[in-house]
Parts: C-alpha cells; sequence; structure tokens
C-alpha cells in the first residue's frame, strides 16, 4: 500500500487525511475506510504527492457523490477538473 490514511477530529468534524502515493491498488481501501465514516464525507489530500489515473477516476465519482476535498494542491485539483485554487 502505497496511502496512509488518518482519521482527525478538529471542531466536532471528521476528516479523512490521505498521505502518500494514491494509485489504483489503494483505491479500494480508501472506499472501505470512506465506507466505515457515518460522517459528512471530508478528505483532505494535502499529504498526497500523485494521483495515477485510475485513482484520479475514483476521486472524480466521490466528488460526484458528495465528498468534499480539502488541501488539494494545484496538480490534484487539475486531475478532478476543479478550478487551480479555493475561491
Amino acid at each position: 500500500m502505497t496511502i496512509r490514511i488518518t482519521r482527525v477530529e478538529k471542531d466536532q468534524k471528521i476528516t479523512l487525511r490521505v498521505d502518500g502515493r494514491l494509485v489504483g491498488e489503494d483505491v479500494a481501501e480508501l472506499l472501505r475506510v470512506l465506507g466505515e465514516s457515518r460522517e459528512p464525507k471530508i478528505l483532505d489530500l494535502g499529504g498526497v504527492q500523485y494521483v495515477d489515473s485510475r485513482a484520479a477516476c475514483a476521486l472524480r465519482d466521490l466528488l460526484a457523490k458528495g465528498v468534499t476535498f480539502v488541501g488539494a494542491s494545484p496538480y490534484i485539483r487539475l486531475l478532478l477538473g476543479q478550478p487551480a485554487t479555493d475561491e
């Protein structure tokens, strides 16, 4: 596995922080951890250094399902079809 997923609680909100290289083989683990969480889904992608095409497709699907991403680099935001900066 090339990622680490950490559950972070702050201000009564749960965020799942993802660190490392998110590649296709890690998608199943990410989806499993997300499925275990009943809170609104927030993923902190600030520690993600690389996303391959399979993982990018999975992240786009999660966006479409209402998962919120924070901390994504301009590179990852571009892969997800989001503006490169927060507006």
